[in-house]
């Protein structure tokens, strides 16, 4: 059977509405391309609202700042006139508390403005997460459910296979393993092209299948033999695989 090299099933990680399926089966998609996207209205009102709080909060934190700058000077000015004695120490602590309290103010209005960040970053992530994206280059092979349907991590949206490399897995007789060996060359032929396509032994069982009663293993196919054919040639489509005994690629 002739395979893609890579094929996943693409799910949000999410749980919610999907709101559109931005491809069709069949449609090449490039490596990040947004495949779906969940429905956003809560998120994006979420999000709206904590940025209004963060800009609240950046500015109480200005505020505090200067606050504590100025409560600083004042200290700092009085501080030398106690040991003159031009001022009292009770004059001198009520400045040191105003200082000390400006400083925990302004503390705190950091510790806000951190906790806010955070929570929009959190919200800008879970926005991101409700698009469904292609991790490679491919082709939907696949399309499973509709727009208005509920998806969650374990329901997949569609089917992605790769738009690269074909491989071909295949199955030989026990007696025959010993003549199977890496790197050799088999030719492969499919029904829904008429022109034989050779391919090299990659990936051999490390075992004879106990059921069955073969050993299994996969083959590359040649780039130049499948560029022109790949649309001919879907991942899946059942192929006769001859090794072509003794030649042997050199590749290991």
């Amino acid at each position: 059977m002739v395979v893609a090299t890579q094929s996943v099933d693409l799910a949000p990680k999410l749980t919610g509405r999907l709101e559109s399926v931005h491809v069709r089966m069949g449609q090449s998609v490039n490596a990040n391309g947004v495949i779906a996207t969940l429905d956003t209205a809560s998120i994006r009102h979420d999000l709206s609202i904590g940025e209004a709080k963060l800009k609240v909060a950046r500015a109480e934190q200005v505020k505090a700042k200067t606050e504590l700058a100025q409560a600083k000077d004042e200290l700092d000015t009085l501080a030398p006139l106690r040991s003159s004695g031009h001022i009292s120490a009770k004059e001198l602590a009520s400045a040191q508390y105003k200082h000390d309290a400006a400083a925990a103010a302004y503390e705190a209005a950091q510790a806000h403005v951190a906790e806010l960040e955070a929570n929009v970053q959190q919200l800008k992530q879970t926005l991101a997460d409700a698009q469904i994206r292609a991790p490679f280059a491919g082709v939907i092979s696949e399309r499973y459910v509709d727009p208005g349907a509920m998806v969650s991590p374990l329901i997949p949206v569609v089917r992605l296979v790769s738009a690269d490399d074909l491989r071909v897995r295949f199955a030989v007789p026990e007696q025959s393993a010993g003549t199977l060996a890496l790197g050799m060359a088999v030719q492969v032929q499919v029904s829904t092209v008429n022109v034989p396509i050779r391919g090299v032994v990659e990936n051999i069982a490390p075992e004879i299948d106990i059921a069955s009663g073969q050993i299994y293993a996969d083959a590359k196919l040649e780039a130049e033999g499948i560029a022109a054919l790949k649309k001919q040639i879907p991942s899946g489509t059942e192929a006769r695989v001859t090794i072509i005994a003794p030649v042997h690629t050199g590749q290991h």
